[in-house]
This record gives C-alpha cells, sequence and structure tokens, in this order.
C-alpha cells in the first residue's frame, strides 16, 4: 500500500480526523496572526474551515453551530458598519 496524505497526516501523525483538523486550523490561525491579519478575521477564517471540514465530513451537529456562529458575526459586522456611517 502506498504512503498518501491521508495515511500520512492523519492516521501517521495525528491519529484522528478531527484532532487532524482541529490541529490544522490552529496551526492557520498563528500563521494568519503572524502574518498581520487581524484576529476577528483570522477566526472568521478559520470557522469557514471547520464548516467546511464538518460539512465535507457528514456532521451536521457541529455544522450547525458555525452556522449560526458565522451568521451572527456577519449579521453583528454589518450593523455596526451601517451605525458607523
Amino acid at each position: 500500500m502506498g504512503l498518501d496524505l491521508w495515511s500520512l497526516l492523519v492516521e501517521n501523525i495525528f491519529g484522528t480526523f478531527w484532532v487532524a483538523v482541529s490541529s490544522l486550523a490552529f496551526l492557520q490561525f498563528i500563521i494568519l496572526s503572524i502574518g498581520g491579519v487581524s484576529s476577528y478575521s483570522s477566526m472568521m477564517l478559520v470557522g469557514i474551515f471547520l464548516l467546511a471540514m464538518a460539512l465535507g465530513y457528514g456532521n451536521l451537529i457541529l455544522s450547525v453551530p458555525i452556522i449560526i456562529g458565522i451568521v451572527a458575526w456577519t449579521t453583528f459586522q454589518i450593523k455596526r458598519y451601517w451605525e458607523e456611517q
């Protein structure tokens, strides 16, 4: 059996799918923060990454709260933008 990315990253290094996803999300947050991206934008991008992974894995219990959080955050940001104008 050949060594593919799933075997290398998920099975050999991290052990399970969600440990791999959470580790990659944390790494993404650190890289974005070091790169000068605001922490709110970094959290939003990590949330979208987690949403994509949860939807791809078929986990609706995790997907629904993330979707609600993203919609609420976006709504409050739009409201704040219009109040400042």
